[in-house]
């Protein structure tokens, strides 16, 4: 497949990385998060809100690997724009948006307690998860909108655009909700380091948030924190002239932030699949699917993991095993 690198007009940015780098990175994602897709889909005992909101993250990160799997002649129209990155950074903000429902999904937990399932319910999710895609899409449109250039984007980064009030509002909307989003996981953090610090077998808090919801943001963190680390400095370095492209340097920093953004939806996977105890279950089920003996054990030792942990959330037992103590 030939380097497309360097076959476009003075009038636009060069693309840094070539097909081959791409299309090897955007298999690797594709085939992962269909796995990963097939594993929750089969994770009926999940939390509603982790399992919707990592079905959201999971096809978006499907469809970045797919994006990366296409030519970039394919997204080639009229005066030498592709579309390749406008229609990949649809994607990318689904992935930024779900992440930040993630955090904020873990807040108001925190925040209200049980107080907060009054509020959310698993219709409520998907349909904040469809408006996402939404909102993903014209925002992307509107990161690049030019005036002067073919179907209203421009073919350069955006701190390169003319400016205008619809970019300039887009690009200061993005850093906006990467800022929230660091106040939201610092915030999650500083809950889960002092619900650690609890004395004893303390299942609900003072506001009605579990042990169990502690523990799932422990580990939602490692997802969304990962995500903030690799994808802030990419759209910081994309929104302002921070860098220099046409130094060996900026060409640097550009490559690897970009390549980072999109190794983390092959390492997505890893965090919410082998990490959290009911994806990780059926992960082993679906590898060892061959050895009916080790499934069955699997199947036994998993039950009774649930059966143990239902009847100890029943009030009466919370009550009678403090007594006991």
């Amino acid at each position: 497949m030939p380097n497309l690198s360097f076959a476009v007009s003075p009038n636009m940015s060069k693309p840094l990385l070539t097909d081959e780098m791409l299309i090897t990175v955007g298999g690797i994602i594709v085939l992962e998060n269909l796995v990963a897709m097939v594993i929750l889909y089969r994770c009926r005992k999940l939390n509603f809100q982790v399992r919707i909101l990592s079905m959201n993250l999971v096809l978006s990160d499907i469809f970045t690997g797919f994006i990366l799997c296409l030519p970039l002649s394919f997204y080639h129209y009229g005066d030498n724009c592709y579309f390749k990155k406008y229609i990949a950074f649809l994607f990318l903000n689904v992935s930024l948006l779900t992440v930040s429902m993630y955090n904020l999904d873990r807040c108001f937990v925190f925040a209200l307690g049980m107080k907060y399932y009054q509020y959310i319910t698993k219709w409520r999710l998907v349909i904040l998860c469809i408006l996402f895609w939404v909102i993903g899409a014209t925002t992307s449109f509107f990161m690049f909108y030019s005036q002067d250039e073919p179907y209203k984007i421009g073919c350069r980064f955006m701190y390169e655009l003319a400016k205008n009030f619809v970019s300039q509002s887009t690009k200061y909307l993005l850093l906006l909700i990467i800022f929230s989003n660091i106040l939201m996981s610092t915030y999650v953090l500083f809950y889960v380091r002092k619900s650690m610090r609890q004395v004893g077998d303390i299942r609900m808090t003072a506001n009605g948030a579990t042990n169990e919801q502690t523990r799932i943001a422990r580990k939602i963190s490692v997802i969304t924190i990962s995500f903030l680390v690799v994808a802030t400095p990419f759209y910081v370095t994309l929104t302002f002239p921070i860098l220099n492209y046409n130094t060996k340097l900026g060409e640097m920093v550009h490559n690897v932030s970009g390549m980072l953004l999109c190794l983390n939806s092959a390492i997505n996977p890893v965090f919410y699949i082998w990490r959290l105890n009911e994806p990780r279950y059926h992960l082993k089920l679906l590898l060892m699917f061959w050895n009916k003996s080790y499934c069955e054990k699997l199947r036994q030792e998993h039950n009774i993991k649930l059966a143990s942990y239902d009847i100890a959330s029943i009030p009466e037992n919370r009550s009678t095993e403090e007594s006991i103590k």
